[in-house]
């Protein structure tokens, strides 16, 4: 009886790592393939030193009235990013503008 629910547990396992590796359980967003996107922004070249807060503060030229929970959530969104990626030197981010009127 042992060897049986051994053989049928390791069948399952078998035949679930099989469908995983086939057809794929995570879905992966590729890095070029960004969300269209209808809110306006600016494409910004990383340098270092940069972060999201001051390279918004730097396209609009004075500090923004926008909570900082909101850039980054909208940084986010813009660069199809489900959480805070380290921004890496040299690449091209998305970043949100926002009306200072």
């Amino acid at each position: 009886m042992k060897k049986l629910t051994f053989a049928i547990v390791s069948l399952l396992i078998v035949l679930g790592v099989r469908h995983d590796l086939s057809n794929g359980s995570v879905q992966i967003q590729e890095k070029d393939s960004l969300p269209t996107v209808t809110a306006p922004y600016q494409e910004v070249i990383i340098q270092p030193g940069q972060t999201i807060l001051s390279v918004v503060e730097r396209l609009h030229d004075q500090p923004v009235s926008v909570p900082i929970e909101k850039i980054v959530d909208d940084f986010h969104q813009l660069n199809g990013m489900k959480q805070t990626e380290t921004l890496q030197i040299g690449q091209t981010y998305r970043f949100p503008l926002y009306n200072t009127d």
